[in-house]
């Protein structure tokens, strides 16, 4: 890919951001959250593909994917939860929904808020768009496959956190996988297998995530109503730990990652290479 194409490309993700949000402050359905957090993370893959500098990465989407996050955790939280009492009969009042709904609006206040204050589609499209490479060279398409090897095992943290580092991995190589070259595409098929299990494995750690980061929500009681059953809380912790451990142990059958260690490429020079 040369610069025109990657220009074009880049302005693209940017411009469907920009519909994507003004879509989501107008409704904050689930499936334009989803589709407004994949199109900045690939928005976000083919700029660190094209150097290592994030800072490429509009700061204004940053704030925006991260709240329009916090309003995903919550609304699949709060599906989960009338599905509990809907369909498993666990004895849910309406007013258990008042605390969490009110958390929920205050997302989508703080989401509204960063997208009808963001800067101008020209200024951004000029700060992401400033020093890409006149191509995308072999060296850096091998130093962007080997970061990502590097970082999908960071050696800290708990299994969630090094379950979400793997992911972003894997996610970073799926969106770029058609601007990759053969020898990159082999060099990350030997470490995370071929483009159709690399995907299968990113679908099975998104079902694993969402289950965990909904177990972590459970763990705050301003999401809850202060006079809430003690023993209520318990049993929707033990629900939800089941089901966290029964993907774990999915994962464990499928994923075969060889955690190995990758020497960082050397620091090239992007606008010349």
């Amino acid at each position: 890919m040369k610069r025109e194409e990657l220009m074009t490309t880049t302005y693209r993700h940017i411009t469907q951001l920009r519909l994507l949000s003004k879509k989501v402050a107008a409704g904050f359905s689930a499936d334009d959250i989803h589709e407004l957090r994949v199109e900045a993370k690939k928005l976000r893959a083919l700029l660190r593909l094209a150097g290592p500098d994030d800072r490429r990465f509009p700061k204004t989407f940053r704030h925006i994917y991260k709240a329009a996050g916090e309003i995903r955790n919550l609304q699949l939280l709060r599906r989960r939860l009338t599905a509990f009492r809907a369909g498993e009969h666990v004895p849910l009042s309406a007013d258990f929904f008042v605390h969490l709904d009110q958390r929920l609006l205050m997302a989508k206040q703080e989401t509204r808020r960063r997208i009808e204050t963001a800067g101008k589609l020209k200024k951004l499209s000029r700060r992401s768009i400033f020093g890409l490479p006149l191509r995308l060279s072999a060296s850096m398409q091998a130093h962007f496959v080997d970061t990502r090897i590097r970082l999908s095992h960071p050696g800290e943290g708990d299994v969630v956190a090094q379950l979400h580092a793997l992911r972003k991995s894997l996610k970073d190589l799926l969106y770029v996988w058609p601007y990759l070259d053969n020898a990159a595409r082999r060099r990350a098929a030997r470490h995370f297998g071929r483009y159709p299990v690399m995907k299968e494995h990113a679908r099975l750690l998104g079902d694993f995530l969402d289950v965990a980061f909904q177990f972590r929500l459970l763990d705050d009681r301003s999401l809850f109503p202060g006079n809430l059953d003690l023993g209520m809380l318990h049993e929707l912790h033990e629900r939800w730990a089941i089901r966290k451990e029964r993907l774990l142990r999915q994962l464990d059958k499928v994923l075969h990652v060889r955690f190995e260690p990758v020497a960082p490429e050397p620091v090239i020079n992007h606008v010349t290479a």
